[in-house]
């Protein structure tokens, strides 16, 4: 009992030790992503007391209410701007969903429902097809996961694009990560949340950010590059273990306008196309790597000729834009059943 007693206890001081040095020197402890306990805590999204057309959400952070109009275009009854749809796949169908930001979400109608016309009227080798979009406003590629894991996969896709890369490289107080809670059982909640209380865990979660490349917490893109990278493929992964097939899309762009500085999303224009052509390149490397259909937009719509498909804030699409969009999916779903 005395060498079992010796042996827990010499860690316990040297965690104590460790610990009183790093308040001595004034080391504070980092933020962590809100812990929920399965079956105790109250997970159900709320409206926004300041926006009815929101839906504040403890996992995915925001969503939209379904039943109301944003835009001229209805969120349908699953919380989607887009088409209705059945939540179960109809026998013989095949299957399309779009992830994505508001560049998937925007449009009358989203570039999904567009690509959903083009099946209508000349199906991929012969079979039934739909399509429609989960993409949401603001949402980055660690929402993208989290929707995908907790409520999309549920629709059975045979075919999900995937389109993020803009709100994953605004600049945030916080990482998505840390602000997106997670649920865990009841006792694996309590000892997260007591080693939460401890500075010594903060140091080292900051040296695993800092081995893997991560900022230090503070004004940080709300998804970091190398984290970006590992949520693309983890997407992957859940896509294609529901039996799907992921496609990734590149964000194309145009000049960006210093309405991002205002909004407090980029130091300036400049700054953010550097960092948006970089998650650009994580995107092809992803697909190089991962063996996935690409569509690079960035790539394909980098003529000037295509200048008009884009808004002015060289982000978002007009509807020719949202048009040559669905046309390339279309192109590259019929490549895929033709291989």
């Amino acid at each position: 009992m005395k060498k079992i007693s010796l042996a827990l206890l010499v860690p316990v001081v040297m965690v104590g030790v460790v610990e009183l040095l790093l308040a001595v020197t004034g080391f504070e402890k980092s933020a962590a992503s809100p812990i929920m306990i399965r079956g105790q805590d109250n997970l159900e999204a709320k409206v926004s007391p300041t926006d009815r057309k929101v839906l504040l959400d403890p996992e995915l952070l925001w969503a939209f209410v379904p039943g109301i109009t944003w835009d001229g275009v209805p969120v349908n009854e699953h919380g989607f701007r887009t088409r209705s749809f059945d939540a179960v796949k109809p026998a013989g169908m095949r299957r399309v969903i779009a992830l994505g930001d508001s560049c998937t979400a925007q449009g009358n109608p989203p570039y999904s429902d567009r690509l959903h016309a083009l099946l209508q009227t000349n199906p991929p080798g012969g079979e039934t097809w739909e399509a429609f979009n989960t993409g949401v406003f603001g949402y980055s590629a660690a929402q993208g996961l989290r929707q995908f894991q907790r409520d999309v996969r549920q629709f059975d896709p045979d075919l999900v694009t995937i389109y993020f890369g803009w709100n994953d490289h605004w600049l945030h107080e916080k990482t998505d990560a840390a602000r997106m809670a997670k649920q865990m059982g009841r006792w694996q909640a309590y000892l997260v949340k007591m080693a939460r209380h401890l500075r010594v865990t903060s140091a080292l979660v900051e040296l695993g950010q800092r081995a893997r490349g991560e900022p230090a917490p503070g004004k940080t893109f709300r998804v970091p590059e190398e984290v970006y990278r590992r949520t693309l493929m983890d997407l992957a992964d859940e896509i294609q273990s529901v039996g799907a097939i992921p496609v990734l899309i590149t964000a194309p762009r145009r000049a960006l306008t210093i309405t991002l500085v205002k909004t407090g999303h980029a130091k300036d224009p400049a700054h953010a196309e550097e960092a948006h052509d970089r998650y650009v390149e994580i995107t092809r490397e992803v697909a190089r790597e991962l063996s996935l259909p690409l569509i690079d937009l960035a790539s394909e719509f980098s003529d000037p000729d295509y200048d008009h498909y884009f808004s002015h804030d060289g982000i978002h699409f007009e509807d020719q834009g949202l048009d040559e969009i669905a046309l390339r999916i279309y192109q590259k779903i019929d490549e895929i059943v033709g291989n």
